[in-house]
């Protein structure tokens, strides 16, 4: 648009001249305007069709009811997203009401994705994220590399963007598995596909923060755990931490740790390192006498009189020489 231009129907405030500017009345393609004048237009059709924007992003359109349907706007494009095919018929069919639209079909490639529905997606749903008894280790790995290591590489980045954002019950999986993204073998394979049947039945799964709801214990609490010497390859322990906020989860961890612990209150002391920092963060803003952080040994197994006797919050500084973290000086175990 020329400078000095008005909005709406203001007058135009620049200097005139013999072929003064004209208001465009219509959109043109190409114009710098078309995607603002496409989403306004189309985000109109959608609001009388029952759709909302949801309030994290304003191209994602959501409208509530028993199946789960929305719409991802991008420039002039949209994706629209559903289960039913009855569903899709009926969406399309008010949209070419008012607007022309070509010939839809499956979804194949966004954003310079390709996207390709595979078998996993009728696969049968499990319970949990990883079978009971299972083993990681190099041994499983083939010889030579595997040629399909990229598409495995692939399936286990789109299980850590989960993992890391709303999903932290598949965390403890998901860092095993990236363990062998270079050369996985058939055994990490099956293991992959056990969490993507899981995932396939918990898609409704995720993050709910609903403080109106009592929940018990009140305020900040956290847990801290370790398994010792899991990896058989190194003989290292897995540490895991998660804090909840009135129930609902605000920061979770679980990794391979940086060296061998000797025992498992070793391991367990190694665990609450990493979650004591995370807990004097969270004591900077809530009052201390409601944080609760638990570690099963250090705490409810070696301090069992001080546990049941005094409020369940201790602290104790241990000598470190073999870790260094930049959030606090010394290692805490809360």
């Amino acid at each position: 648009m020329p400078p000095y231009w008005g909005s709406y129907d203001e007058a135009i405030t620049g200097v005139i001249s013999e072929r003064p500017p004209r208001r465009l009345l219509k959109g043109v393609p190409g114009i710098p305007q078309g995607s603002r004048l496409f989403y306004e237009t189309f985000s109109s059709q959608l609001l009388l069709m029952g759709f909302s924007p949801s309030k994290a992003d304003c191209c994602l359109f959501i409208k509530p009811g028993k199946e789960f349907t929305a719409v991802v706007v991008w420039v002039d494009d949209f994706v629209f997203v559903h289960e039913k095919e009855a569903t899709w018929q009926d969406f399309i069919g008010q949209l070419r009401q008012r607007f022309t639209v070509p010939a839809a079909g499956p979804l194949t490639s966004f954003l310079g994705m390709e996207i390709e529905l595979t078998p996993s997606a009728d696969c049968n749903p499990v319970p949990v994220p990883c079978s009971s008894g299972a083993v990681f280790s190099k041994k499983d790995c083939p010889t030579p590399p595997s040629p399909r290591a990229t598409d495995y590489a692939s399936l286990v980045a789109l299980a850590n963007f989960l993992a890391c954002w709303t999903r932290p019950d598949i965390v403890f999986i998901v860092n095993k598995l990236c363990k062998f993204m270079s050369n996985p073998g058939d055994v990490h394979w099956q293991m992959l596909k056990f969490l993507l049947r899981y995932l396939k039945g918990s898609k409704q799964k995720g993050l709910l923060y609903k403080f109106d709801v009592a929940s018990s214990p009140k305020g900040v609490h956290g847990y801290a755990d370790a398994s010792h010497a899991d990896c058989l390859d190194t003989g290292r322990s897995t540490i895991a931490y998660v804090f909840y906020y009135d129930g609902a989860v605000l920061s979770w961890y679980s990794k391979l740790h940086s060296y061998v612990t000797t025992c498992t209150n070793h391991s367990d002391c190694a665990a609450c390192s990493p979650g004591g920092s995370v807990a004097i963060f969270f004591v900077i803003w809530t009052p201390p006498q409601r944080l609760l952080f638990l570690c099963r040994s250090i705490i409810r197994e070696s301090c069992g009189s001080l546990y049941k006797q005094t409020p369940p919050y201790c602290l104790s500084l241990l000598s470190r020489a073999h870790q260094r973290e930049s959030d606090s000086p010394p290692t805490y175990s809360w």
